[in-house]
This record gives C-alpha cells, sequence and structure tokens, in this order.
C-alpha cells in the first residue's frame, strides 16, 4: 500500500521555515530498461550475465572518432513511451537526441545521449511527474579494481 500526505498532514499544520517558504523537492529517479541491445549500437546487454569487462563494446558505443550517429533502439524507445503512459504523460510526437558532454571516465566518448522530454506533464498518486527521458548509460567505473566496464 502506498500512502501519501500533504505536507500540512505531515508537519501537523506547523508553520514552519520550509512550508513559508514554499519549498519543493524534486527527485530524479533512473531506471535501468531491458532490451537485447544496447540504447544507441548492437552490442548485446547482458550486462549481469559477463562477468569480464569489457567485451560486449565496438566503436560505436565507445563513441570512436569517424563513427556516425546511430538510430536510437526501438525497443527501449517503447519500453520508455509505454512508462510514460503509465505515468499519465502527455507524449511528444517527435525524438530529439542530444549530446550532453561531460568528462567522466564512465563516458569513452566524452558525451552522453540523452533525449529530449517523450513524455510531460503526468502525474503518479497526485505526485507531479515533470518530464520522462531516456538516456544512455555507457559505462561503469569498479571502484574495487579501479577499471570502467562499458558493457552497459
Amino acid at each position: 500500500m502506498v500512502q501519501t500526505q500533504t505536507f500540512q498532514q505531515a508537519t501537523n499544520g506547523a508553520n514552519t521555515e520550509l512550508e513559508s517558504h514554499n519549498v519543493k523537492i524534486g527527485l530524479e529517479i533512473h531506471i535501468p530498461i531491458k532490451t537485447k541491445q544496447k540504447l544507441f549500437c548492437d552490442c548485446p546487454t547482458n550486462y549481469y550475465e559477463i562477468s569480464e569487462p569489457n567485451v560486449s563494446v565496438c566503436p560505436v558505443c565507445t563513441g570512436m572518432p569517424g563513427i556516425k550517429p546511430y538510430p536510437i533502439n526501438s525497443e527501449g524507445l517503447e519500453s520508455v513511451v509505454m512508462l510514460a503512459k503509465l505515468l499519465n504523460c502527455k507524449i511528444n510526437e517527435k525524438i530529439f537526441v542530444k549530446r550532453k558532454h561531460y568528462n567522466y571516465p564512465d563516458l569513452p566518448s566524452g558525451y552522453q545521449r540523452t533525449s529530449e522530454p517523450l513524455g510531460v506533464d503526468g502525474n503518479l498518486n497526485n505526485i507531479g511527474i515533470w518530464e520522462v527521458h531516456i538516456e544512455e548509460d555507457p559505462g561503469k567505473y569498479d571502484l574495487n579494481y579501479k577499471r570502467v566496464d562499458y558493457n552497459r
């Protein structure tokens, strides 16, 4: 059972500092989607079945120079649109993917491919859902072995 409370109920109506500033709290939630191939290449996504790092990689998913953009995985896209519909979002008709540039060890290309919102203005149990995106998660930094695994 999911219980929800208003701010007034949670604070027993006390006039708090937070209430006087009309505070809104947002959460960014990342949910891995299960697809047969990675989001922007044809490498398999059996990440949890592979014990060796970096055996499911290619020039496309590692962003090697000269590699052309790859279309988004339709299976992953359909899953995220379905999620947006379940969250009562308005679905955007056109899909745009942008490159967000970061200098992280788990981004071999130097950028992360992220969609503009696929769904907007949704809600779940009277909690507003601002927007739903799809983005790649190309690697995981392993602190124990001090290496990056790009099998994801």
